[in-house]
């Protein structure tokens, strides 16, 4: 039997199933090790006789055979095969052996450990998929035919790129044998996907048959993220200079430690929450929908946002598409936006402000990382207890609020200066006084803050 021992047979004696190599007439070539604890020589020889009976190993290739045999113990049973064509001189072909029955073991091992598995013949394009890995998927059991398109179509977009050239890598035999990636199962969810690849059957003209695991990592990414917003938060506060630059670099990191697109600073205004600050993702446009928030002016229990400040802890939606859940739930609609998940600064028993995140996928926010959340919120509200002139709206003078308004109409100093019957120095004076006290850079910024605030029409 050692004449067809495979190259890679150190490899293939690990495997969990067991393996046998056969010539065309069913002659047993070598067994790996669980071949030979489980079947046997003559288990083995069963398998093959039992093959040549339905008309030769090469009518089997390509798809999954039932046969009856033995077991080393002489026990009769019944297999399924999956055989592979792995040389043509001479012809040799690889049988893979499962006893009905013997992989509800392994398969609650799977479930246990958030880990599939896979089987891809190369020469067919067959791909065989393990029970779990369905259900990494959010599918039932055979629900689909395996494919790698429906992985790539599954696959977060910003990750398809990377993982469509590590499959084509794979076709290759090159490349590395792992990648990470981020997937949106059926359902919508987002979770944190870990393949790992191994060529078991190989020829002169490149890999034939590759079998690899699919490993669910998000609790690992979700725990490094929740270390990574702490960070962030710290980070923000510790570089404080005013409320505008301050709450969006707070929010901003915030969002991209915990996965999210977009989110709004909120601060409590004579019993309504009224949005001060915005950020979104550089990659992305979603300012139709943060106007469309920084005109609201909620009351507690109102949307996520007033959820959170009546509640006075974190609050998460894996939906905002329903009124209930978000005013202003058609702007969120129109941008696509799925999570969401607010978190309230609070000194004692008092909530200051709300940090609102949104997701386009619908992120999964664990009972951990909501409690971690609850300490966030608490250090931003410490943070601002000793900062609570910053959360009042910005108090303009009169002519400066009216040098506000000419500025958003697109008049140039001079214009302004001649409407108002002052001096052009005058106007750039005001327009300082302006930027200081809004705590913006330049004109454009303190027209949309102007507008954003309800200041100015």
């Amino acid at each position: 039997m050692r004449r067809d021992r495979p190259a890679n047979s150190a490899v293939l004696d690990e495997a969990a199933d067991p393996l046998i190599i056969i010539g065309p007439r069913g002659a047993v070539g070598w067994l790996n090790r669980a071949a030979k604890r489980e079947l046997g020589d003559a288990g083995a020889r069963a398998i093959g006789d039992a093959l040549v009976g339905v008309g030769g190993p090469s009518r089997a290739v390509g798809h999954v055979a039932d046969v009856p045999g033995v077991l080393a113990d002489g026990t009769r049973s019944t297999f399924q095969l999956a055989v592979n064509r792995v040389s043509e001189r001479p012809e040799r072909y690889s049988v893979w052996v499962r006893r009905h029955g013997r992989g509800s073991l392994l398969e609650r091992v799977e479930e246990a450990a958030g880990l599939g598995g896979w089987d891809w013949n190369l020469q067919t394009g067959e791909l065989f998929w393990s029970d779990n890995h369905y259900r990494l998927w959010g599918l039932e059991v055979g629900a689909i035919e395996p494919s790698t398109d429906f992985i790539l179509e599954h696959t977060h977009p910003d990750d398809r790129v990377r993982l469509r050239r590590y499959i084509e890598g794979l076709r290759r035999n090159s490349g590395p044998a792992q990648v990470e990636y981020r997937a949106i199962r059926v359902d919508g969810s987002s979770r944190y996907f870990l393949a790992t690849t191994a060529v078991i059957e190989d020829t002169d003209r490149g890999p034939t048959r590759m079998i690899g695991s699919l490993l669910d990592i998000s609790e690992l990414r979700r725990a490094e993220r929740e270390l990574t917003a702490h960070v962030a938060v710290s980070a923000a506060l510790a570089e404080w200079q005013s409320l505008d630059t301050g709450a969006r670099a707070l929010v901003g990191g915030l969002a991209e430690a915990l996965g999210f697109v977009a989110g709004g600073f909120w601060v409590v205004v004579e019993g309504r929450l009224m949005g001060r600050v915005f950020w979104q993702a550089p990659s992305i446009d979603l300012e139709p929908f943060t106007e469309a928030e920084s005109r609201l002016r909620l009351r507690p229990g109102e949307g996520i946002v007033g959820h959170a400040w009546e509640a006075r802890r974190p609050i998460h939606w894996t939906d905002v598409s329903v009124s209930e859940v978000l005013a202003g739930a058609d702007a969120a609609a129109a941008a696509d936006l799925h999570s969401a998940v607010a978190i309230p600064a609070v000194s004692g028993d008092e909530v200051l402000a709300v940090v609102a995140l949104f997701a386009r996928e619908r992120v999964g926010v664990s009972s951990r990382l909501m409690q971690s959340l609850v300490g966030v919120g608490h250090e931003v509200g410490e943070f601002l207890d000793h900062r609570r002139g910053e959360l009042l709206p910005p108090t303009l003078s009169e002519r400066e609020l009216e040098v506000l308004q000419h500025a958003a109409r697109g008049e140039s100093g001079r214009e302004i200066a001649e409407a108002l019957f002052v001096s052009p120095a005058t106007v750039k004076s005001h327009l300082e006084n302006i930027y200081r006290k809004l705590g913006v850079s330049d004109r454009a910024e303190a027209v949309a803050h102007g507008v954003r605030n309800g200041l100015i029409d």
